[in-house]
Order: C-alpha cells, then sequence, then structure tokens
C-alpha cells in the first residue's frame, strides 16, 4: 500500500494552464505556477489565503522568491 507522499513521486509534474494557481503552489510545482503567472493575485475565496500566503506556509522558498520577484501584492 502506498503513502499519499509516496503516489505524489510516481507522477511527473503538469506544466499546462490551470484555473487554479494555488493547486500549484500547494503542490510545489513552479512549471504550474510560471504557466499561470497571470493569476499571481488569485486568493482562495474558502479562507482568503493568497499563493504568497501558501507557498511561505509549505516551506516552497523558490516559488515564494519567485512570486515576490513577479510583484505578487504582499497585502
Amino acid at each position: 500500500m502506498y503513502k499519499f507522499t509516496n503516489l505524489l513521486t510516481h507522477f511527473p509534474p503538469v506544466c499546462s494552464v490551470d484555473t487554479s494557481i494555488i493547486s500549484y503552489v500547494i503542490r510545489g510545482n513552479m512549471c504550474g505556477v510560471k504557466s499561470n503567472i497571470d493569476k499571481i493575485d488569485q486568493v482562495d475565496k474558502n479562507n482568503g489565503n493568497t499563493t504568497l500566503h501558501y507557498s511561505a506556509s509549505y516551506g516552497f522558498l523558490d516559488i515564494t522568491t519567485f512570486l515576490l520577484d513577479s510583484g505578487v501584492n504582499i497585502n
């Protein structure tokens, strides 16, 4: 039986345009984040968290740095 974390390693990252950049941020998928850069300031309608909140909370320093360098709204 596979643990959830093991399943993630068996699937390559998807780099297509998605409706939610937040889903790519949560998965640590830099390619997906870059493909959806036009949605950089997207806010999670359930809790008000932004892409920057999620990238920092999940510890994705590379994505957090990329978002900041790309001009994400920090407020």
